[in-house]
């Protein structure tokens, strides 16, 4: 996927759930060169940690959403989810824990996970 603002080509996850598809095989819903809408968002973070460095990221394995992070906090949503400022997007992101953690708003946090693509519906 490209990022409008930037152009910036990113790896992301992205379920198209009304659509099955084997493997390899050409979508009928998407083709290159769509644009789509929606946010980001970071699930199946099992490692993390405090750190105090500036926002960044970074995709370190080809063709993987995997992605790695500096976020800050900036609301607690669940023991287990936060919205957080990123270099990814503009706006507020969800990141998404496997378990419960214990950082609170304004703390910036080294993060590990998948990057997911959420369409606005």
């Amino acid at each position: 996927m490209r990022r409008m603002s930037d152009q910036a080509l990113l790896q992301v996850s992205f379920g198209e759930w009304d659509e099955y598809l084997d493997n390899g095989a050409p979508s009928v819903k998407r083709k290159p060169g769509d644009t789509l809408t929606g946010h980001l968002s970071v699930g199946l973070v099992c490692d993390s940690e405090t750190v105090s460095r500036p926002l960044w990221h970074r995709q370190p394995v080809p063709q993987s959403p995997h992605v790695e992070a500096v976020v800050e906090i900036i609301q607690i949503m669940a023991d287990d989810a936060v919205l957080a400022a990123s270099s990814l997007q503009e706006e507020a992101m969800l990141i998404a824990f496997e378990s419960g953690v214990p950082y609170a708003v304004g703390e910036r946090i080294l993060i590990q996970g998948e990057l997911k693509w959420n369409e606005d519906i």
